[in-house]
């Protein structure tokens, strides 16, 4: 079956006209179109979400912490979070004390975050203190923290009855 002139010409206009409406649909938006193109990337550049012992938070780009911090910190549990905000140095001079110790902070021997240094005499006496790494994580740790309260200080507003004037930072 041979097709008519006019079938021939209403297709020929639908195939014209689709991307005519189109072209002028993108002209029409393009200044739009264009600004959140140019936006887009750095939005996504200055937030990250990131995940701490099954937490997500969004943070901004000064807080991000190097990329083998951020893994160390998403393998750590919640309680291991804890101990690396709550210590720094820790004494023993016994061989239980070496064994509480290195057993209570396992996790975070294990990722590096806290270094064993015991004493070479063999009398069981050391010194169980963060690493670099772990200096780093608590540093990352205590700015999120301070990110998260300066937020507060913004939402709270001056319908609440909570009074930071003594709290230090």
């Amino acid at each position: 079956m041979e097709k008519s002139k006019f079938e021939l010409s209403v297709e020929l206009i639908k195939a014209l006209a689709w991307p005519a409406i189109v072209g002028v649909l993108l002209f029409s938006f393009w200044a739009p179109l264009q600004k959140t193109a140019n936006i887009l990337p750095s939005l996504v550049d200055r937030s990250e979400t990131i995940s701490i012992a099954g937490m997500s938070l969004k943070v901004s780009q000064k807080l991000r912490a190097p990329p083998e911090i951020q893994a160390k910190l998403q393998a750590l549990s919640p309680v291991a979070i804890g101990q690396l905000l709550r210590n720094d140095t820790m004494l023993y001079n016994d061989l239980e004390g070496k064994r509480a110790y290195t057993r209570d902070y396992a996790e975070l021997l294990s990722l590096g975050l806290m270094d064993d240094h015991a004493d070479e005499t063999g009398k069981f006496m050391g010194i169980v203190e963060l690493s670099h790494s772990g200096k780093q994580a608590q540093t990352f740790l205590l700015s999120v923290i301070d990110e998260f309260i300066k937020e507060l200080d913004v939402i709270k507003g001056p319908e609440t009855d909570i009074d930071n004037s003594k709290i230090t930072r």
